[in-house]
């Protein structure tokens, strides 16, 4: 009891001790790992700038050819899930008989682990044995097989289709939330001004939503540019070396496999800086201008 006392007293008398464990934990979790990345980053160069790890690695090919992947890579995935993630989310949004179960079948995507999802894509796809060349096949579309991961001019299209098939669910929740906060007096009041379905969607739903979509696009940006797992267990950043070898790709391949530590160290550094210039860009501009 007697300690149970003092806790309790040096809790009223100090409330901020509470906060040094969730500090600690903050501190492991993120403020030591990015303070060794920029400390790695900068500690190679003209009086300890470090400015000979951003040469070495901007003189090497690949590494922009994992910017140029990344953009792609980045740019083709946001465009799918958002465009898709809306659409789907409109449909649900109005009442229709199995609305529920379809919007719980909705996330089985999401739900399923990325390896067991690259298992289920790589037999679908496979050339040879795989059901959709095989379906192709049989239905005259096709009259060979397709290497749909192997081919240099599909890799890539492939990957997105897949990564955005995991993802377009949590846009889907997420733009599914925000058509909720829309009253329905709102498009009964347009219904009875003769305004249609599209009108409907241009002028309310669309202004209405759109702060809410740009916070659902800086969560796929930073989700998709530092996506790892599904392209390194797909393709390992092929076909031809570098064929969808993104930033990520780029990093795991410098840091473990040619151990060129400090190409790794940078190309993380510049990863972490872009991520967080969106993100300051989206909590300075989209939230002050809704506010």
């Amino acid at each position: 009891m007697g300690l149970k006392k003092s806790i309790e007293e040096l809790i009223k008398e100090r409330p901020y001790v509470l906060f040094i464990p969730v500090l600690a934990l903050v501190g492991f979790m993120y403020v030591y790992p990015i303070s060794t990345l920029i400390t790695e980053t900068f500690s190679h160069g003209i009086e300890g700038i470090g400015l000979d790890n951003f040469a070495e690695t901007f003189a090497d090919g690949r590494f922009w050819d994992a910017v140029e992947n990344s953009i792609i890579w980045t740019g083709g995935n946001m465009a799918v899930q958002l465009s898709v993630a809306l659409g789907i989310a409109v449909l649900l949004n109005r009442k229709f008989k199995g609305r529920s179960i379809s919007q719980t079948l909705i996330l089985a995507p999401w739900i399923i682990p990325m390896a067991a999802a690259v298992v289920i894509w790589q037999w679908l796809l496979m050339p040879t044995i795989g059901f959709i060349n095989q379906s192709m096949i049989e239905l005259g579309i096709i009259a060979s097989p397709i290497a749909f991961f192997s081919d240099p001019n599909l890799a890539m299209g492939t990957l997105i289709g897949i990564n955005s098939w995991k993802y377009i669910p949590i846009g889907v929740v997420f733009v599914l939330a925000a058509l909720r906060t829309i009253p329905e007096e709102v498009y009964e009041a347009a219904s009875l001004d003769g305004a249609g379905s599209f009108r409907q969607f241009k002028d309310i739903t669309f202004p209405m939503i759109g702060p809410r979509l740009w916070f659902v696009g800086i969560i796929l940006f930073a989700w998709n540019f530092s996506s790892f797992d599904l392209i390194w267990l797909t393709t390992r950043g092929g076909p031809d070396v570098t064929g969808t070898t993104t930033l990520p790709v780029y990093i795991y391949r410098n840091m473990f496999v040619t151990f060129q530590r400090e190409r790794a160290f940078v190309a993380g550094f510049i990863m972490m800086l872009v991520v967080l210039i969106f993100a300051i860009f989206y909590f300075r501009y989209m939230l002050g201008g809704e506010e």
